[in-house]
């Protein structure tokens, strides 16, 4: 005579197989920690241009293991106290290949925020070619929201005692439009500060929490990022008056982790 499996069973049936279900799809994730180091320097040509060159090193598995390094071409022009325009050219090296990348950005600050508060939304699409003789390009489009903190000015202090510590934090999306139909695939949500060690010399320390869909295997990674920018001065002569007047809306939050 056949008897009906107790509730108890049933469930330890479920259970195990809700182990096995999940251990499966954890085995296909990737975790890994990387960390981002680079230079940055920028030069002010006229009052609303900032030409930039930046280098950076990128390791990964775990921060044992050469990822890529780079040098990015950047040409930057404020349109307005609102809007600004980009455009540049990145010179990527990797174990096995050469890349290079071609990107243009436009950047809006909305009106009516916070004093103390900056928003900044950055639109890029960029085309990545490998030199390899692959004609086929991958092209994305990434969409950036940055919120960072700016303590205002005391007029009745000197500028010499002014701190700017400018903590902030961002979150980007990235849509491969490579093929006919356009799908996220890649996701970093990000936190971090810049601080000046002196009149133009500038620290950035950041960290990244970075996610990929729609791959076989996603990565989920944890980025440390550490970068030190250098300004020149475009004149010999007031340039404090003139640093204040490039345009900075967008340099130590919106553009490193790119």
């Amino acid at each position: 005579m056949k008897t009906k499996p107790s509730s108890g069973y049933l469930k330890n049936s479920l259970l195990v197989a809700g182990i096995f279900f999940f251990t499966n799809i954890l085995s296909a994730q990737i975790y890994d920690a990387e960390i981002w180091k680079g230079i940055e320097v920028e030069k002010g040509i006229g009052k609303n241009v900032t030409l930039s060159v930046k280098e950076q090193v990128r390791l990964d598995n775990n921060i044992s293991r050469f990822k890529s390094t780079f040098v990015n071409l950047g040409l930057d022009f404020r349109l307005s106290n609102r809007y600004s325009i980009a455009g540049g050219y990145r010179f990527t090296i990797r174990e096995n290949k050469y890349e290079q990348r071609y990107f243009a950005d436009l950047v809006v600050k909305p009106q009516n925020i916070p004093p103390r508060l900056d928003i900044i939304l950055r639109l890029r699409y960029q085309e990545d070619y490998t030199l390899e003789g692959e004609l086929d390009a991958e092209r994305a489009f990434r969409s950036k929201i940055t919120f960072r903190y700016d303590k205002p000015r005391n007029k009745a202090k000197k500028k010499k005692d002014d701190i700017e510590f400018r903590p902030y934090i961002s979150s980007e999306i990235f849509y491969d439009i490579s093929n006919k139909e356009s799908e996220l695939n890649k996701f970093r949500l990000s936190t971090g500060f810049s601080y000046p060690l002196s009149k133009r010399n500038t620290v950035r320390l950041s960290y990244t929490y970075q996610q990929e869909f729609n791959v076989t295997n996603p990565k989920y990674s944890s980025i440390f990022a550490a970068a030190f920018t250098v300004e020149l001065s475009p004149y010999k002569t007031n340039r404090m008056r003139y640093r204040q007047k490039l345009p900075r809306v967008n340099r130590s939050s919106s553009r490193y982790n790119d």
